[in-house]
């Protein structure tokens, strides 16, 4: 059935997704507990891998995986290893740095968006504008009170290695939105 332009069975999707998005950092937690951050990595994104392609093949996508060319695989691959692949190690880093601290870190990971507004200035040519460096400026003010503890004097430092990596991994995960 179809409302307006969107399909309720598109719509169905998200509920998987977003359950999936939203248990990522007990998830990961548990799983970094037992296994070392690649072992993790590797071992999510074997699952992620064998999701996607039932999920090709159950709706019939083959061909148009079939239809890329050299260039745009290539281009498919380097996303993969150079931006998603480290954003991923990072995410998961964060999460077996500080597991007390999951919550914080993936505050921290959404920083991501306000990293496509920076890297979109230069790699795609969007102006900056005060109302977007007046927003960006408020988010990293929120975050700086997450990780001070909601006192803007004193910075608590004990779970800084785990949202450095987070922080970190929003970075890639801006460049791989980005690109």
């Amino acid at each position: 059935r179809v409302v307006g332009k969107t399909s309720l069975r598109g719509l169905w999707f998200l509920v998987p997704v977003v359950l999936l998005w939203a248990s990522t950092p007990l998830l990961v937690s548990e799983v970094s507990k037992g296994l070392s951050i690649w072992e993790a990595n590797a071992l999510i994104s074997g699952f992620s891998t064998l999701t996607l392609a039932l999920a090709v093949t159950a709706f019939g996508r083959w061909p148009a995986l079939r239809a890329l060319r050299g260039g745009q695989l290539a281009a498919l691959l380097g996303l993969g290893a150079g931006a998603n692949f480290p954003y991923t190690a990072l995410y998961y880093l964060a999460f077996a740095l500080a597991p007390e601290a999951a919550g914080e870190a993936n505050i921290i990971n959404y920083l991501w968006p306000l990293w496509v507004l920076l890297l979109s200035v230069p790699l795609l040519k969007e102006p900056l504008t005060w109302n977007k460096v007046l927003g960006m400026l408020i988010a990293f003010a929120g975050v700086y009170l997450l990780v001070s503890g909601g006192n803007w004097i004193r910075f608590r430092a004990e779970n800084l290695l785990a949202y450095a990596s987070a922080a970190s991994g929003a970075v890639f995960w801006g460049l791989f939105s980005v690109l």
